[in-house]
């Protein structure tokens, strides 16, 4: 995945699995801390896209990330997951 600015993207995606879901989900990751998720409990036509509650950058203050860079990672996590 590229950023948006020709660079190394900032942004990972890790296929997991997790005690509370049935099948694999997406984490995104920014900067190595894990943003986002996305799953497919409801089927692969329903897929969902949870924001984690992780700490923030500053208290108080959500997580800013590139918006191309955050919907390439989400549409790359959505394939690999409808790969599996």
């Amino acid at each position: 995945m590229t950023g948006s600015k020709g660079g190394k993207s900032r942004f990972s995606i890790v296929l997991c699995s997790d005690v509370d879901y049935e099948h694999l989900l997406a984490s995104i990751e920014y900067d190595g801390q894990e943003i986002a998720f996305v799953t497919q409990e409801e089927g692969k036509q329903a897929m969902k896209i949870t924001a984690s509650v992780g700490e923030p950058v500053k208290p108080g203050i959500a997580w800013t990330v590139d918006l191309d860079g955050f919907l390439e990672a989400v549409g790359t996590a959505r394939k690999r997951l409808l790969e599996r």
